[in-house]
């Protein structure tokens, strides 16, 4: 049901997810896939995440990108 649910958040809220938003999407997903035991839909969630949270760290500017990921919720989305 959560899976689902998470499927459809930028199509049927209203607005237009941007990377952080679909971070976190992504990132809940993984979640609900990792509980579901599917853990290579998982993992590739997991990479969806990640990649969403370098393409905004990388377009900030230079002196901001090492603080970025300092951010609690993006620790979580950003690979280790």
């Amino acid at each position: 049901m959560a899976l689902d649910a998470l499927s459809h958040v930028p199509s049927t809220s209203g607005f237009d997810a941007g990377p952080e938003v679909l971070a976190q999407i992504h990132h809940w997903r993984a979640e609900a896939l990792a509980q579901m035991g599917k853990s290579r839909e998982a993992d590739s969630e997991r990479a969806r995440a990640a990649s969403a949270i370098a393409a905004v760290r990388q377009a900030l500017p230079s002196r901001d990108q090492q603080t970025f990921l300092l951010r609690r919720d993006f620790r979580t989305y950003s690979v280790n």
